[in-house]
């Protein structure tokens, strides 16, 4: 298996596209199932697919200004990417998030202050 900071800067420095879309997919071949496992393993099921999916995005757009030098670095700075779009995810839920009393609890609350 290829590391994967050589994947990165063959992809970096592809002239044709054919080789940039060749070195994606193989990017995306070592990153994907690592990374998926690393954020199921931080969140509920139900939102792992788009997660997964925002850290690939994000991944992809900030490619050309990776400047690591080792494979270390390079995963490093692919978890990193992982654990901001989980903080945002887990921030966006905090804001939106409804939590509901349940009646049992908040009739005695009522009777409390009465």
């Amino acid at each position: 298996m290829t590391a994967l900071i050589e994947l990165i800067h063959r992809y970096q420095t592809a002239t044709k596209l054919e080789e940039r879309i060749r070195a994606a997919d193989d990017i995306m071949d070592s990153v994907a199932t690592p990374l998926r496992l690393y954020i199921a393993a931080r969140m509920e099921k139900a939102g792992v697919n788009d997660i997964c999916q925002e850290t690939l995005k994000g991944l992809f757009t900030s490619l050309d200004s990776f400047h690591g030098a080792s494979d270390s670095q390079a995963w490093a700075w692919c978890h990193t990417i992982a654990r901001h779009k989980l903080a945002d995810h887990f921030r966006a839920r905090g804001r939106n998030r409804l939590d509901f009393v349940d009646p049992d609890d908040l009739w005695e609350a009522i009777q409390a202050r009465s």
